[in-house]
This record gives C-alpha cells, structure tokens and sequence, in this order.
C-alpha cells in the first residue's frame, strides 16, 4: 500500500526539486502527487515523469518519461532515485551540449559560419552542415 500526499505545497518543493515554483509547473503536475510512505515492505515500480519545467529551462531539448524500478521499504529511497533519475538527465543534456553530435566521443572544437559546432574530426570530413544542410564555407576552430 503507498500512501500519496495531496498537500500542493509539498509537491511544488519536490516538483521541482529546490523549493522554487512556478505556476507554469501545476499543468505538468496532473492529478500525481508525491509518495510520502510506504507499508508493509512492498516493491515499487514506479513511473516518474522528468520535464523542462523541473529539470531546466532548455526549449530545445525534449525530455521523455523514464520508468523507474525501485525495491525499497522507506520514501526516502525514492525521493533519491527520483533526484538520481533528474541528475542522470541533466547529465545526459550536458554532454549533448559539448560532445560532437556526429560521433559523440569528441568534444566540441569547431563551429561552422552557420552557427553549428562539431569536432574538429568529424568537422573536416563534411561538406555541408548535417543539421541545417548549409553547404560549409568556412569554419573556426574554437578553444586552442
């Protein structure tokens, strides 16, 4: 049996994760709430939904549900898994950010007059830009 709290405020704190809210958020809430106890020693499998709202304010980047599978006997257990879950996706958008997102072994070091940016490697073996499609005119190499 799990026991769900339904106290807004509460879930507006782990919502997001720090205690800010905003009321663009209480949309994403739906009718969720937070799981504040846990009887009998049961296993959860648990689906957690991660979002721009609580995770960051990236426009360009769409963050999908997770399941989540979690044996535990306390609240506290999922809470952190949940936190792990946002952290693991924060991690997974930076280094979208800064790995070539051709080969995604490379960081970074090279940007195009269009404005996309890649590695050096996989940068010199284009003739046009795989995002945009623009034919590749010129480009700079960045941090060296």
């Amino acid at each position: 049996m799990v026991q769900i709290c339904s106290n807004l405020e509460q879930i507006k704190i782990f919502q997001c994760g720090h205690g800010e809210w905003t009321e663009a958020m209480l949309p994403t809430l739906g009718k969720l709430g937070r799981v504040v106890d846990l009887y009998n020693d049961v296993s959860i499998d648990s689906t957690v939904s991660l979002n721009e709202l609580c995770c960051g304010n990236n426009d360009h980047v769409s963050i999908n549900s997770e399941t989540i599978r979690t044996t535990t006997t306390s609240s506290n257990n999922i809470n952190d898994t949940v936190a792990l879950a946002c952290l693991q996706q924060q991690l997974q958008e930076i280094r979208e950010q800064v790995y070539c997102p051709i080969c995604m072994d490379r960081l970074k070091n090279m940007v195009f007059l269009c404005g996309h940016d890649f590695c050096q490697n996989c940068g010199d073996r284009v003739q046009e830009c795989p995002i945009c499609r623009k034919s590749i005119e010129q480009s700079i190499i960045l941090y060296t």
